[in-house]
């Protein structure tokens, strides 16, 4: 029954979200999408691993993105390679 309402809700949010946003801003270029997805998880989801990744940067009119230190990404892999071992 949760479940249930979670699923309508977020149906519903993803409606309104259609509606609202832009959608000429929107890209199929599969590089883009791939070199996107490399990114987020080189430099944001395996520096988390260890508490990462510290420091964010922010250009106008841009969203912030995360800018780890190259020790932090390495430590980030040593832990997921550990953890995968």
């Amino acid at each position: 029954r949760l479940w249930t309402a979670a699923l309508a809700l977020t149906a519903a949010w993803v409606g309104v979200y259609l509606l609202v946003v832009d959608q000429q801003r929107w890209s199929f270029d599969l590089s883009m999408t791939w070199d996107l997805l490399r990114r987020s998880f080189t430099h944001g989801i395996v520096p988390g691993l260890v508490g990462g990744p510290w420091d964010w940067q922010r250009w106008a009119p841009a969203s912030p993105w995360a800018v780890p230190p190259g020790a932090v990404m390495i430590l980030g892999w040593a832990t997921l390679a550990g953890v995968l071992a």
